[in-house]
């Protein structure tokens, strides 16, 4: 299937006037009210994998099954009760499945060479799948598109980066943010997680033209052991990204940033700054959500047992919850919760985003959960 680069520059442009939905990092917001509100993400227990899902009209939940380790979903916004599954690093398999008919309806597989880093994102028509990928003969990371009929591969472009890992559409679906993890990893060494440039990896966070495909700005830190990699973007294209400190060395030489907030004019504030907040995130943060209306931004670390709430403005702390092993993430459709998971358990809390109390908890059923959650309207 041939597709110019012009189709898919109009395809994108075109949904952004006419969609009904939009996009606000990994979360999908629907204009109309719909009875079906669904939490949805990857599951994981005893070496078996599924997709987890609950039904907030009833808080049932259920499981699908699957063969393969996932890490996130995207749901796309021109068939709402469809998503993908995108396989966790270093795999080469993902799937779409339907949540009304709660199976999987197809997988297809990275291309050679090849794996997928386990996040991407429908182009708001839903006509195109974008994904995050490591071209590992190389060492350098590639954003793939495919069709949506059968999910064939119709075009790549440079990340700009190594080890692309979250990828989200801001500025009205016309440029591309990526974050760049910075490690050079390959799927048949150390597992495909072990990290083959320690002393020279190079995260940054890429923003790039989707009409040519260039690199418009490039952010990079100070401290190259500050891997760059999940994504929370607010409508007016208030980009936060979650960090995770590779030095893996004593509280006291922690890295001075585990996350960032870029705004859409450029200004760029690191964070946290205080050193007790830097010991409770214990080197890494994980999963990242924004709620623009309530100015707040949330982020969970499984190693700290710990999530915490800062001012989407400053990033200064308001307040922290001690979870154990927070791991997942994301703001409700209705934006009036912070939905949190812990690792490995079916547990779901809820957290209110007005005064931010935990007004529900949900024991759920099945394998734990794993990775990060998407809040979906269908």
């Amino acid at each position: 299937m041939k597709i110019t680069r012009r189709q898919l520059i109009l395809s994108t442009a075109a949904a952004i006037g006419t969609s009904g939905a939009l996009f606000s990092g990994r979360h999908l917001f629907v204009n109309q009210l719909s009875p079906a509100n669904f939490i949805i993400g990857p599951k994981e227990g005893n070496g078996s994998y599924s997709l987890g899902l609950v039904d907030l009209s009833n808080d049932e939940s259920f499981d699908i099954p699957v063969h393969f380790e996932g890490h996130s979903v995207a749901m796309n916004p021109a068939n709402k009760t469809q998503g993908i599954m995108f396989a966790q690093r270093p795999g080469k398999i993902s799937g779409l499945f339907d949540v009304k008919e709660r199976k999987f309806l197809t997988f297809f597989e990275s291309s050679h060479g090849r794996h997928f880093y386990g996040h991407g994102a429908f182009s708001p028509d839903g006509n195109f799948l974008y994904s995050t990928e490591n071209n590992f003969n190389d060492g350098v990371g590639v954003i793939t598109i495919r069709e949506t009929q059968n999910f064939t591969v119709v075009d790549e472009f440079p990340s700009f980066g190594i080890g692309p890992h979250e990828m989200a559409f801001i500025n009205q679906g016309k440029t591309i943010v990526v974050a760049n993890g910075g490690e050079k990893t390959h799927p048949n060494l150390y597992g495909g997680n072990g990290i083959l440039n320690k002393t020279s990896m190079e995260p940054s966070l890429s923003y790039i033209d989707l009409n040519n495909r260039k690199l418009t700005h490039s952010h990079k830190l100070d401290n190259s052991f500050l891997s760059m990699r999940h994504l929370a973007v607010s409508d007016s294209g208030t980009v936060a990204v979650a960090i995770q400190d590779k030095t893996n060395e004593t509280p006291e030489s922690y890295g001075d940033s585990l996350f960032l907030i870029r705004y859409a004019d450029g200004r760029v504030v690191n964070m946290p700054r205080d050193i007790d907040t830097i010991k409770d995130l214990d080197h890494m943060t994980l999963s990242i959500a924004l709620c623009e209306e309530k100015s707040l931004l949330v982020i969970t670390s499984t190693s700290g047992n710990v999530v915490t709430f800062h001012d989407m403005n400053d990033g200064k702390l308001i307040k922290k919850f001690q979870f154990d092993e927070p791991t997942g993430v994301c703001l409700s459709a209705d934006r009036k919760s912070f939905i949190l998971t812990d690792w490995k358990t079916p547990r779901m809390q809820f957290v209110s985003s007005q005064t931010l109390l935990i007004t529900k908890v949900i024991d759920g059923q099945g394998l734990g959960w794993n990775n990060h959650l998407t809040s979906t309207l269908i």
